[in-house]
């Protein structure tokens, strides 16, 4: 099976690694004396809206340990 060409060219993939200044703020609770639970808040100062796949500049995490 062949498909009609529509013209138009994909775009190339950037493959670029660096460095970014996450800028946040974490909290840690020890629950029942047993479970540590950690969440993050950071903020991407570079993040661009046009090349993201994400829509926003924060993250998030969350994280148990024991």
């Amino acid at each position: 099976m062949s498909f009609p060409d529509s013209g138009l060219a994909e775009a190339p993939v950037r493959r670029e690694w660096q460095t970014v200044p996450l800028l946040g703020a974490g909290l840690q609770l020890k629950l029942l004396g047993l479970v540590n639970v950690q969440f993050t808040l950071l903020y991407n100062p570079l993040h661009d809206d046009e090349e993201s796949w994400r829509g926003t500049p924060w993250v998030t995490r969350l994280g148990f340990g024991f």
